[in-house]
């Protein structure tokens, strides 16, 4: 260690930090798109195979949407995948919620119908 002392090591560290990401920023900029990518798809895969819980729709990963059921939403399963949150604090949201395609959850939203809330059991 350069320094004994807690904090000048942590003022070398941020220094060295910073220094070191402006030099790999590409590397840095890549594994986020990849991991973010990667999420996506794992996400899609997730929504193709469950379906809609209404109709059975199961073409097309951007016709489905995760609908929270119940009033226990943290946060926008669309904006965790988007920001590349931790998958598994993303698939405990997702057990909350059920498989819609976009005319049923339109449905449900505007006509105030109600489906089935059995949750997506994820795997």
């Amino acid at each position: 260690m350069p320094f004994k002392e807690p904090d000048k090591r942590k003022v070398y560290h941020r220094r060295y930090n910073k220094t070191y990401y402006r030099k790999n920023k590409p590397r840095f900029k890549a594994d986020a798109a990849a991991r973010r990518k990667r999420i996506k798809a794992a996400v899609d895969a997730l929504k193709i195979a469950a379906g809609c819980s209404v109709c059975g729709y199961a073409q097309c990963a951007g016709a489905l949407a995760f609908h929270h059921s119940g009033g226990d939403k943290e946060f926008s399963i669309s904006y965790a995948v988007a920001q590349g949150w931790a998958e598994s604090r993303l698939y405990a949201e997702i057990a909350k919620c059920i498989v819609l395609c976009a005319n049923c959850h339109a449905e449900n939203h505007l006509c105030a119908k109600t489906f089935d809330t059995t949750p997506v059991v994820v795997v």
